[in-house]
C-alpha cells in the first residue's frame, strides 16, 4: 500500500460509476489511478475525486502496466471555485497539461508538486498575474530536474530567483514586479526552457505575444 499526496489534473469517466484520473504525486511523479465508484453520489457519501483537488491517497501498486488503484482518499484541498471563472479554468487546464507532459511516472518531484499545488490554490486570489505562476512552474521544473543552465546572474536576478523557488507563495507576491516586468521575465524563462529543450504548451499563457 502506498500513501501519497496527489494533485488531480485530468479525469476520465470509466464504466458506470468509476473514474480514471491522472495526477501528480510528490514521491511517484505522474501517475494514473483507477477510482472505483468515484462518481457515485448518495446522502451518506459525496465524491472525493474532482479536477484540481488535492487528496491524500492510499493506493495499491499496479500488478502490470501503470494503473494504480485507489483504496481510500482524504481531501486535503478543494479548488472547485476555479470552475466559476473561465480564465481561471483555462489557465488551470493549461498548467495541468504542462504538468502531465513534463513529469514522468516514478520520478520524484517534491518541488514541482508543491508549486502546482500552491498555484491552484492562489490563482483565484489574483494578487499576482498568471505570468508569475508560469515563470515559477517552468523554473521549478528545470531546477528540480537539473535542466536549468549554468548562467551568470546579477544579485537582483538571484534575489528574484530565490523568491520564485521558495515554497512560501507569499514571497512571490512580495516581489515588487509589475505585470510588464513579469511578461519580460516570462520571455527570459521561455528562452531558457527552449535552451533546455523543454516543450511548453502552445497557449497564450505560455507566450509573451
Amino acid at each position: 500500500m502506498i500513501e501519497t499526496e496527489l494533485v488531480i489534473l485530468r479525469t476520465t469517466p470509466f464504466q458506470d460509476s468509476s473514474l480514471i484520473f491522472q495526477a501528480l504525486s510528490e514521491s511517484h511523479g505522474r501517475i494514473s489511478v483507477l477510482a472505483k465508484g468515484a462518481r457515485k453520489i448518495s446522502k451518506k457519501s459525496f465524491p472525493t475525486i474532482g479536477l484540481f483537488r488535492v487528496i491524500l491517497a492510499h493506493l495499491t501498486e499496479p500488478k502490470s502496466g501503470e494503473l494504480y488503484t485507489l483504496k481510500s482518499a482524504d481531501l486535503v484541498q478543494v479548488n472547485d471555485n476555479l470552475a466559476l471563472y473561465p480564465d481561471l479554468i483555462d489557465y488551470a487546464t493549461t498548467i495541468a497539461n504542462f504538468t502531465l507532459s513534463c513529469n514522468f511516472n516514478g520520478l520524484e518531484c517534491q518541488l514541482f508538486h508543491h508549486c502546482i499545488k500552491e498555484c491552484l490554490t492562489n490563482i483565484s486570489k489574483r494578487d499576482t498575474p498568471f505570468s508569475s505562476w508560469t515563470v515559477k512552474l517552468i523554473i521549478c521544473h528545470l531546477m528540480e530536474q537539473g535542466l536549468f543552465p549554468e548562467v551568470t546572474l546579477s544579485d537582483s536576478q538571484k534575489h528574484i530567483l530565490n523568491h520564485i523557488l521558495s515554497e512560501d507563495s507569499n514571497l512571490l507576491k512580495s516581489l515588487k514586479i509589475n505585470d510588464k516586468q513579469w511578461t519580460d521575465l516570462l520571455s527570459w524563462t521561455l528562452k531558457i526552457a527552449e535552451f533546455a529543450e523543454l516543450e511548453v504548451p502552445q497557449s497564450p499563457f505560455f507566450t509573451t505575444c
